[in-house]
């Protein structure tokens, strides 16, 4: 791809860009950017370059672009994003919310899309209603609440003193806090000892009538019985 071309697709008039810029050392160097069409007739806007500076990359400043790309086409007259990618850039997309499977029919895209050699077409379904620039804060939302839903079956968030390592004496398990209640000594002493012994003798049964099963299948022979150490030469 020659530079002449990228060049004329970026100050085509048809084309919008943006790029992002970071201060360093007081000068703003460019971070990445993107250059895009939008066709309002065909319902659809192509990304036709999309680029990270390489010591940029993985710092979040591609997903960045991404959404802001997103929020910034984002309208009822555009529902889907087409790019070709390159085959290299394919697990970018994906995570961006590209797959390759195309939902928009084909006489919309179809002699639009730039294609080129060793690319791969990715499409992006448009939400109207969702706002992209909002997704670090959704996500974040979403992953405390399913935090205080956790705390609500768990005790993982709840902190113990520790242990005394100076103290030469053993510790009964019974003796540290936390696990005397997770680990059932509680629940054990609070139960009455009737009880117990019937559900004991329940699930006992239930073991037993297993077992029963196994020994008639035709495959559990080799271990009806015990192997004769006089020809293994094992010892106990």
């Amino acid at each position: 791809m020659s530079s002449a071309y990228v060049t004329r697709l970026l100050f085509d008039p048809n084309h919008e860009s943006f790029i992002v810029v970071k201060k360093t050392l007081g000068e703003y160097e460019v971070v990445d950017g993107c250059c895009y069409r939008s066709f309002l007739e065909r319902r659809f806007t192509e990304i036709a370059f999309l680029a990270v500076w390489g010591t940029q990359q993985v710092r979040g400043y591609g997903a960045r672009l991404m959404d802001y790309n997103k929020e910034r086409v984002n309208q009822p007259r555009l529902t889907h994003v087409l790019t070709c990618t390159d085959n290299n850039a394919v697990p970018y997309f994906a995570k961006q919310g590209f797959n390759t499977e195309i939902s928009l029919p084909q006489h919309r895209w179809h002699s639009y899309v730039k294609a080129y050699d060793g690319v791969t077409l990715m499409e992006c379904v448009l939400l109207s209603q969702f706002n992209y620039l909002n997704v670090p804060m959704l996500l974040k939302a979403q992953t405390m609440g399913v935090v205080e839903n956790l705390k609500q079956v768990s005790a993982s968030h709840i902190v113990h003193p520790g242990l005394d390592g100076r103290s030469k004496k053993g510790i009964c398990v019974r003796d540290i806090a936390g696990l005397r209640h997770q680990a059932g000594f509680e629940r054990h002493q609070r139960r009455n000892s009737e009880q117990e012994r019937a559900e004991k003798h329940v699930h006992h049964a239930h073991l037993q009538r297993v077992l029963e099963e196994l020994k008639k299948h035709e495959c559990v022979w080799p271990f009806l019985c015990p192997v004769d150490t006089e020809d293994t030469g094992a010892n106990d």
